[in-house]
């Protein structure tokens, strides 16, 4: 049997994948692949950010509800978390006039996920637009996404970028991965897309601290990119089968408010009214 030779790997990822990848966020700037890092997970890519960043004193803040896991991730850092609270009653809506309350001078980071999970809220061009006004006016402040359902969505607009608006500053970054809608689940590989110089200190931390990512699993995320369109829509289609089977379910609850998810795979039902208010709040136990 004759061996198969497969590409050595980059530590920042197989050339191919990153200028895949590049080609797909032709924004408002082209992205070129010197701009992305392909690392073990899209978990990888938001800590080697978060690591690269964050210095001492520095703050980041966190609409929440949000994922778990980045709470999880900054209780790692030397960061301050400053949680702007949004509420199911505008349906999660984050104001320009609630940023730019939450921002500080010592604010570094603005972490975001769009769409988000839990809540399965987008947050459309012109929101993102009113907001990114508000950040430019703190020059030392980076704005970084987490778009990884991006293409898991059911309203009649696609969902934006961060990278689809102008970034004269350099502060934009993104993180994405293939495990939700490309649905390479357990393959272990994300992105970042970041400045140039901004990646490639990201690849040296992972260099110092990791290791490329297999070949055969770039190879497959390769795959992926190139026919993403066609299995995104492929997984919609079948989510477009079982989702009502939740939501009827939800909207057959009188006493949990009706508010439908755009994206994702989830819901988030407000349950408030089921539970027992004589119940002690459960205590968080922290590592």
């Amino acid at each position: 049997m004759q061996a198969v030779q497969l590409p050595v790997a980059h530590i920042a990822g197989l050339p191919a994948l990153r200028q895949a990848l590049a080609e797909r966020y032709q924004g408002a700037a082209a992205i070129s692949s010197d701009q992305v890092v392909v690392t073990p997970g899209a978990k990888s890519a938001l800590y080697a950010l978060l690591v690269m960043l964050l210095r001492p004193q520095d703050e980041v803040v966190l609409p929440t509800p949000n994922w778990f896991g980045f709470d999880k991730l900054l209780a790692r850092t030397s960061a301050t978390v400053r949680h702007v609270p949004l509420s199911g009653a505008d349906n999660y809506a984050l104001t320009p006039a609630a940023l730019r309350a939450a921002l500080t001078p010592r604010t570094r980071i603005l972490l975001l996920s769009n769409p988000n999970n839990p809540t399965g809220r987008v947050y459309h061009r012109a929101e993102l637009a009113a907001l990114l006004e508000v950040t430019r006016e703190f020059p030392d402040l980076y704005v970084l996404s987490d778009e990884i359902y991006n293409l898991i969505s059911f309203g009649a607009e696609p969902v934006p970028s961060l990278l689809d608006f102008p970034d004269p500053a350099g502060r934009h970054v993104v993180v994405n991965g293939f495990s939700k809608s490309l649905a390479l689940i357990g393959w272990g590989i994300g992105y970042l897309v970041a400045p140039a110089a901004l990646a490639q200190a990201c690849a040296e931390w992972q260099f110092a601290t990791s290791v490329a990512v297999p070949v055969p699993a770039q190879q497959g995320a390769l795959a992926a990119t190139h026919d993403a369109t066609s299995i995104a829509a492929e997984l919609c289609h079948q989510l477009h089968l079982t989702r009502p089977l939740l939501l009827n379910y939800l909207g057959s609850l009188s006493r949990v408010p009706t508010l439908l998810p755009e994206a994702t795979y989830y819901a988030f039902p407000d349950l408030r009214a089921y539970l027992d208010p004589a119940l002690p709040l459960a205590k968080l136990r922290r590592p």
